[in-house]
């Protein structure tokens, strides 16, 4: 007999006896074959909860990695020739090109802080409109889609208003 956690979403508990072996997702043995104390999911179980924090967990890992290979001669190799790159497009979507104009409205839409473009979403709109009147397809789907979700967000406000009226209304009605 040896300890271990079954968990039932947000709960775990304490178990002295070895469960059978079609319950265990993973069975935590040591090299001369004891169960240690472990945790162990049953397969029907998801713990959403520990899921987000091992992505978050492995985001940030990796956000770190990167940051760290940035400081490397090949991170720094990159970096300038990213913003070369970025100038580059600049230059050519100043002079007219469609596609640069349609991509560097993206890169400004997103912002870059490895290469130091910030966030700016007027001028990527600018950039996109220039595109998508030039009849850049992307830049038109872009928008397109742009226009849809905020169409989406206003409906979702004046349901939401409507039903806090509705409720604000069933409220009073109780006290009249």
């Amino acid at each position: 007999m040896c300890p271990h956690f079954i968990c039932d979403r947000n709960r775990c508990r304490l178990v002295w006896d070895k469960p059978s072996d079609n319950s265990l997702k993973n069975h935590c043995l040591t090299e001369d074959g004891w169960l240690n104390a472990c945790l162990i999911f049953n397969d029907n179980d998801k713990n959403p909860t520990l899921n987000s924090e091992r992505e978050r967990a492995e985001k940030k890992r990796k956000e770190n990695e990167r940051k760290e290979w940035l400081k490397t001669e090949d991170g720094k190799k990159w970096i300038a020739g990213e913003q070369e790159a970025f100038e580059k497009l600049i230059n050519s979507a100043q002079q007219g090109d469609v596609v640069s104009q349609y991509e560097l409205g993206i890169k400004y839409f997103n912002g870059n802080y490895e290469i130091e473009i910030k966030k700016d979403e007027k001028k990527a709109f600018e950039y996109i409109i220039k595109a998508a009147k030039h009849g850049n397809k992307e830049a038109k789907k872009w928008l397109n889609k742009k226009k849809i979700n905020k169409i989406f967000r206003i409906i979702g406000l004046i349901i939401g208003i409507v039903v806090i009226l509705i409720i604000i209304l069933m409220i009073l009605s109780m006290f009249i």
